[in-house]
C-alpha cells in the first residue's frame, strides 16, 4: 500500500523539508514516524548553516573536486536520478550495518526497520529485500549511465570525472561501513 514511500530519496526528503511540506504529526505509519523523528532531531540540533548544507550539499561535491560542469547538466533528469541513486547506494548499506544498534537505541530512522514494518518481514527476509533494492539501484544507475546524451567533448570529460567520483564515493563509503573501526 505504501510502496511509493519506501523509494523516497534523500532529494525527495530535501524537497519536503525545504518546501515546507514536512511537519508530520505522530502517525501509525512507520515512514511518517521516521520522518517525524528526523525532522524533530534536525530542528533540535541544527546549526544555522545546517539547512543550507542539506539543501545545497550536492552541488558542493562538484566544487570540492574542482569539476567544472554547467548547471544545465545537473538539471537533467538523468543526472539527478544518477545522483539520487548514488546517495541511496551510500546510505542504504549503512542502514543494514547499523540496524541492530539503532533498533536497540530506539532509533527508527532506518530503512531496514521501515521495510520490515511495511512489508511485515522477518530480519533475514528484510535484509534480503533491502539487498535486492540495492542491486536494483545499481542496475538503474548503470542503465541511466548508458542512456546519457553527449554534451560535447569537454563537458563529457568533466561529466565522466564527476561520475567516477560519485562511484568512488559509493565504493569508499561501503568499504568504510565494513571497516574494523566501526562500532555498530
Amino acid at each position: 500500500m505504501y510502496e511509493d514511500f519506501i523509494s523516497v530519496t534523500f532529494g525527495d526528503l530535501n524537497r519536503f523539508l525545504f518546501l515546507g511540506l514536512l511537519a508530520p504529526k505522530r502517525t501509525g505509519f512507520p515512514y511518517g514516524r521516521m520522518l517525524d523523528h528526523v525532522w524533530s532531531q534536525l530542528k533540535r540540533t541544527a546549526t544555522p548553516g545546517a539547512c543550507d548544507k542539506l539543501r545545497y550539499g550536492r552541488s558542493h561535491d562538484r566544487y570540492s573536486l574542482d569539476i567544472d560542469l554547467p548547471d544545465y547538466v545537473f538539471e537533467r533528469p538523468t543526472i539527478r536520478a544518477m545522483s539520487d541513486a548514488t546517495n541511496d547506494l551510500m546510505t542504504w548499506p549503512n542502514d543494514i550495518c547499523s540496524f541492530n544498534k539503532e533498533q536497540a537505541d530506539g532509533d527508527y530512522s532506518n530503512l531496514v526497520f521501515i521495510v520490515m514494518e511495511e512489508k511485515d518481514l522477518g530480519l533475514q527476509d528484510v535484509i534480503d529485500y533491502v539487498i535486492t533494492m540495492l542491486s536494483d539501484r545499481v542496475d538503474e544507475y548503470i542503465t541511466l549511465k548508458r542512456s546519457l546524451p553527449s554534451f560535447g567533448s569537454e563537458v563529457d570529460r568533466e561529466l565522466a570525472r564527476y561520475l567516477k567520483a560519485l562511484e568512488q564515493f559509493v565504493q569508499g563509503t561501503v568499504v568504510w561501513y565494513y571497516s574494523p573501526r566501526q562500532s555498530y
